[in-house]
Order: structure tokens, then sequence, then C-alpha cells
């Protein structure tokens, strides 16, 4: 079994740090680099909070795997990932594995819908600086690099659409979200009594398809489908939020996908069309 806990990181002791490594759990704090004031206040900016996770860094020595990561969130007003990146390692330290979650979705309660929504302009900002980034070499060691040779190597092998599960693993037979009072829940960000499956041992409901993107029409003529995975579940089919959140999760994945492309051409996308067979 393996155990991982995400956080915000405001309470990360000494002891927590040692428990971690204790028993080899993998820990990941949120922290959206500039833009961390939507969120809430910056565990970075306390000194204690700030050595715990630099010492937890320095004891997992040099491995494939890390054992502790950051993990930001990406909004219009903070479309950037290269600039998170540089504010987390700059106050951590440049061997931190930054990974994203992706955009924010629709459903946190953290700011308010309004402040969620991409146009045109800052969804492009967010295309291009995915693309850009990976180019100039700014993204190495980071979720995005993993996510683009993944896809690489998916094209390469013809990988069926029924080999990418929902994008967060929440569906997958073998992954299961608890809370602290041990309710297995569909979704680890949500506690709503909808997406509570029952006590752990005890389920009383089963999960969704993982496959749940399937019985979309939209999903399954999607060019970035092999990416997204299906979106969030929080959000209700056809609906404004689920939408709107696709919107947003296509101009995060197109990113990665141009990055895609370049390293397999060294070239950039000027268009795209769909040719029918």
């Amino acid at each position: 079994v393996q155990f991982a806990m995400t956080s915000n990181g405001s309470l990360l002791t000494k002891e927590h740090i040692q428990f971690f490594e204790k028993h080899n759990i993998f820990y990941s704090f949120s922290h959206d680099g500039p833009g961390q004031y939507l969120r809430s206040g910056d565990p970075l900016s306390n000194p204690d909070i700030l050595k715990n996770i630099q010492d937890r860094l320095k004891s997992q020595g040099q491995v494939q795997q890390p054992m502790i990561t950051a993990n930001g969130v990406l909004t219009p007003v903070n479309n950037k990932p290269t600039k998170i990146i540089e504010y987390i390692r700059s106050k951590v330290g440049s061997e931190i594995h930054v990974s994203f979650e992706g955009v924010a979705d629709l459903n946190t309660a953290t700011v308010g819908k309004e402040d969620l929504l991409f146009d045109h302009i800052t969804g492009k900002e967010l295309s291009d600086d995915i693309l850009r980034g990976y180019v100039e070499g700014e993204l190495r060691n980071t979720v995005f690099e993993a996510r683009i040779w993944d896809f690489i190597n998916r094209l390469s092998y013809q990988t069926s659409s029924y080999r990418m599960s929902q994008k967060c693993g929440q569906l997958r037979d073998d992954v299961i979200a608890v809370d602290l009072q041990g309710k297995a829940l569909i979704c680890h960000s949500s506690t709503s009594e909808n997406n509570i499956l029952g006590k752990i041992g005890e389920l009383q409901k089963t999960k969704p398809d993982q496959f749940i993107w399937a019985q979309r029409e939209t999903c399954s003529g999607c060019i970035v489908q092999q990416l997204c995975g299906g979106g969030c579940l929080l959000n209700t089919y056809g609906s404004d939020e689920q939408k709107t959140t696709c919107k947003n999760d296509f101009y995060y994945h197109m990113g990665i996908f141009a990055a895609a492309i370049f390293e397999i051409t060294r070239d950039f996308i000027t268009k795209i069309e769909v040719v029918e067979f």
C-alpha cells in the first residue's frame, strides 16, 4: 500500500515530517506561487515550516520518485506555471519537484467563480507559457515534462483511450480517498454527502465507471482527451460549471499537447484540422 497526503502546509511540523519519513508517506503541499494570496496565507513565509520542507527534501536525497513535492493550481490572474515554479523554487530550493492539478475547478470555495473563468487571452497565455517553458527548459523536472513524455509514448504505441482513466485516478479500483473520519470518498477534494461512498471497509456505493468520458460526445471527439481524461467528476455533465471547466482545461492541456508535438517535430502548431475518414 502506498500512502499520500496533500495539505496547504500551514500546520506542518517537524514531527509530521519525521512521521512521513518513518512510514514512507508521500507528501505534497499546495502552493500557487505569486498567486498564493488567492488561496490562503503563505506557509513558505513561516521560517519553521519552510525549514521542515527543506529538511524533508534534503533527507530524501537523489530519488527517482520524490517523497515531497509542491502542488499548484492555475487561475486566470495566476496563469503562468513558469512563474509559480520560479517562486516556489526560489523559496524552497531548485530540487523541489513541482506538480500542478491543472486549472482551478469551479467547485472551489476559496475564490469567486468570476475569478476562475479563462477567456481567450488568459487561456492562450496559459497554453503559450507551458509551450515556451518546455522549449526553453524552465519546465524540466516538473509534472509537465512527465506528462509530455507520457503522451508521446501513448502516441508511439497507439494506446487506446480506454487505457486512460479519469484524470485524478480516483475512479481506479486500486485507489481510494478517505477523510480523517474514515469515510471513503469519490473525490479527495470534497466531503459533501453526494461524494461519500461509505465507511472504509463497509462501502455502500460503488464508484462510477472510470471511463465516464466515453459517455460524452464532447470528450470522445476531443483532441486532448488522452491528456484530460474526462475532467472533474464534481461538475454535472452539461452544466454551466462543467462547460466552463472543460474550456479552462482545454487551454491547460493544449499547452502540453503543443509541447509534445514540438518535442516530436521540432516545430510549432499553427493550425489544427479535423480530417474525416
